[in-house]
């Protein structure tokens, strides 16, 4: 009898051993690089956009939950605006999370919110008569959809499309051409990501 008590509470501990390896918490190192589609900064072409993130992934077995925090940097090519007028640079801190499904293959859903700010520089503005350096913050979020590739258990690569949005930037204007219409910059994303797990 003993002997069975053994046997079963040996094999209840690697059960137990096996499903908490299957569900460890991870830490997550993460960065993305991609294009930025402005929406209403008009006379802005597309540019480049990037991020890095730090995130926590929950212990759970059915679905993966992370908690993140990163850190993102967009540049909006001038286009058609006047030469003297330099890109429209966005920096944001944001924290937020993900929710995935799947194993090797693993659609997820982000969402972030935080702080931003958006700069643009001008020179010769009087000879131009344009205002000088434009500048605005304020409150910013943003939402991806995306599909990631679990390459190996420590090595996650994917590609996903959102979008971001800036509060608060409208006085940040050119003459006609605003960086912010109605109170905010809002742009369009999609690139490529990867993640280390540790």
């Amino acid at each position: 009898m003993r002997a069975n008590v053994m046997a079963v509470g040996a094999g209840v501990a690697v059960a137990a051993l096996g499903l908490a390896s299957e569900a460890r918490a991870e830490v997550v190192l993460g960065a993305s690089l991609g294009a930025a589609v402005p929406i209403s900064a008009k006379g802005f072409d597309p540019g480049l956009t990037g991020d890095l993130r730090i995130g926590y992934q929950l212990p759970l077995k059915v679905i993966g939950v992370t908690v993140e925090a990163q850190g993102g940097y967009t540049a909006f090519s001038p286009g058609s605006l006047p030469e003297q007028v330099s890109a429209g640079k966005v920096v944001r801190v944001t924290a937020g999370g993900r929710v995935s499904v799947g194993k090797l293959f693993e659609p997820y859903l982000a969402a972030h919110i935080g702080y931003g700010w958006v700069r643009q520089s001008v020179t010769a503005s009087d000879v131009l008569d344009l205002p000088g350096d434009l500048n605005g913050r304020g409150v910013t979020a943003d939402g991806r959809l995306g599909l990631q590739l679990n390459l190996m258990p420590v090595i996650r690569v994917g590609a996903d499309v959102g979008y971001s949005v800036l509060f608060g930037t409208k006085g940040a204007e050119l003459g006609a051409e605003t960086v912010g219409a109605k109170d905010a910059l809002n742009w369009l994303t999609v690139g490529l990501n990867g993640a280390l797990v540790f």
